[in-house]
């Protein structure tokens, strides 16, 4: 994190529960993840910077591993993009 930032906007998807998609909206997420992005990203189109995942979303994720391994975009829990339900949204805050 910059103090000033980069000056880009990234745009941030989010693979959590459906009870946290209204709060996960506000907090700034750009794309809520659902089987239709999932096969978006299968198929190739990728209209985001960054994935925020929880654990249990990982299983769908994990069959797009080919696409999104070499572009640095799975979630890992080093890189801050796999977090928990409960910091969810200081994750997809701090991302944009």
């Amino acid at each position: 994190m910059l103090p000033a930032g980069t000056g880009q906007t990234i745009r941030v998807a989010v693979f959590a529960d459906k009870e946290f998609h209204d709060q996960i909206k506000e907090a700034g997420a750009d794309l809520i993840g659902d089987d239709k992005l999932i096969k978006e990203i299968g198929e190739g189109t990728l209209n985001f910077d960054k994935i925020i995942a929880t654990p249990e979303h990982m299983q769908g994720l994990k069959t797009l591993a080919r696409v999104l391994g070499p572009k640095g975009l799975m979630p890992n829990v080093k890189s801050g993009t796999l977090v928990k339900a409960d910091d969810l949204l200081s994750a997809v805050k701090s991302s944009k």
